[in-house]
């Protein structure tokens, strides 16, 4: 039974109502509350924006005014220059109320506003520094400047406002904890092309003279790739209960790209045909140069769907590429359901300040769009081998465990990317560990 509540908005507020219902209905999907139909009477009156001593609960709407911007054309944005405001701790825009227990009707903090800004992603419109790879980095985020990215925010703010829509010191969320490992393809066999280990081995002996490293490149030929690591991944989910999702390329002729789509179909639609009779997923792995090209999108998704004989509906970008004006609207209008990109490859936590899926917003168009996303908490490549980090086992472990509680606590996804192929006996204890400690 779903309590029914009223919203009241304070003057000035209502240029926002598109934003505020967002939330509001991100908030309904996860807690047994419901706003009041025309003529119905509700139970609890919410007021948004200021003090309205007729509301059962009040929410002040500092966040709306003070950083964001509506247009007449191009939609809502934020104002860049202002955004380091948000990581003044102490002024109460983010943590000052995030550990109160209380079920007082006023809350002292923008818990709407908070949660848009962290769920709609709209501090990376117009990104003015992206990343080698054109991605909004870790860097820039303010909820990453202020120490707060291994904590759903959005997900404790709109507890915080349940609670006391509620009238409950801790509310029920609707949600049940789940753990998602995923593994995006990147190369299907321990090489991309035939001769390619040939040739690099050559040239480790002829021009860099290491000899060693030469043999290294030969052992891609003996991996036993795809069949080793991917029937090892699905062993260990098998065994802790769990479903693995594997993303797969389509073709492609980007160097950034793999080629196996198109230079071995034939054992790409066997590999996919094993994960599914044991009982495991495929999803999308668009290109590298597909988070802005929707034909390029399309095309690729096309090819593997017709290598594989089905149609796709999850995934995640490669390498992370994504454009927060471009890409959602390429997935929203290819029908697909779940989104998995949102992670920073720097930091470990919670990119959307969510540990649950729930619909992406269309900043453009200021409307809910019809997939959602689900941030992905931890990546292997982020952690280990050096690009970013070079984390012992029990160091990872130790970055982990705080961010499972947090998706247990909230009912949310652990979702968890670990990429095929080989791997480090460093990075499979901690993979196995992990599988173990999340369940």
């Amino acid at each position: 039974m779903r309590k029914v509540y009223a919203v009241s908005l304070d003057t000035g507020m209502e240029k926002y109502l598109a934003e505020i219902d967002y939330v509001l209905t991100v908030m309904e999907r996860y807690y047994p509350l419901r706003r009041n139909r025309p003529g119905e009477l509700a139970e609890v009156l919410l007021h948004y924006g200021g003090i309205n001593n007729k509301a059962d609960v009040a929410v002040p709407g500092r966040l709306f005014k003070k950083f964001t911007e509506v247009k007449k054309t191009g939609g809502i944005y934020i104002y860049r220059h202002s955004t380091s405001e948000l990581i003044k701790v102490r002024e109460g825009l983010l943590s000052k109320s995030l550990d109160a227990h209380d079920v007082g009707g006023e809350l002292t903090y923008d818990a709407i506003g908070l949660a848009f800004l962290m769920l709609s992603r709209i501090e990376e419109r117009s990104c003015t520094n992206p990343d080698n790879y054109g991605r909004y980095p870790a860097a820039e985020a303010f909820a990453v400047r202020a120490g707060l990215n291994a904590i759903p925010i959005a997900d404790r703010a709109l507890d915080d406002l349940a609670k006391r829509l509620l009238q409950r010191s801790g509310p029920v969320h609707l949600s049940s904890y789940r753990v998602m490992p995923t593994h995006d393809v990147d190369m299907l066999k321990g090489y991309h092309r035939f001769h390619q280990p040939l040739r690099f081995a050559l040239g480790d002996i002829l021009k860099r003279r290491d000899a060693n490293r030469a043999l290294d490149r030969f052992k891609a030929y003996g991996s036993g790739e795809p069949w080793h690591s991917f029937e090892w991944l699905m062993k260990l989910s098998d065994r802790h209960g769990f479903t693995s999702c594997f993303n797969f390329m389509g073709p492609s002729n980007h160097s950034m790209d793999s080629t196996y789509a198109r230079l071995f179909p034939k054992l790409l639609n066997k590999v996919a045909s094993r994960i599914c009779s044991r009982g495991h997923t495929i999803g999308y792995h668009p290109g590298f140069n597909t988070y802005e090209n929707k034909d390029e999108w399309n095309k690729q998704k096309k090819g593997l769907e017709i290598i594989i004989g089905k149609s796709l509906k999850v995934g995640r970008q490669h390498v992370l590429r994504f454009n927060i004006e471009a890409t959602p609207k390429l997935w929203s209008d290819a029908s697909m359901s779940v989104d998995y990109t949102m992670a920073f490859p720097e930091k470990s936590g919670f990119r959307t300040g969510s540990t649950r899926c729930f619909n992406a917003y269309d900043l453009y168009n200021r409307r809910a769009l019809k997939f959602d996303f689900c941030a992905t908490t931890v990546m292997e490549f982020g952690m280990f081998g050096g690009k970013y980090r070079d984390l012992e086992p029990e160091q990872a472990m130790e970055e982990c465990r705080p961010l499972i509680k947090e998706c247990q606590r909230y009912g949310g996804y652990f979702v968890v990317l670990q990429h095929t192929g080989v791997m480090s006996n460093k990075i499979k204890l901690f993979y196995e560990k992990l599988l173990s400690e999340a369940k």
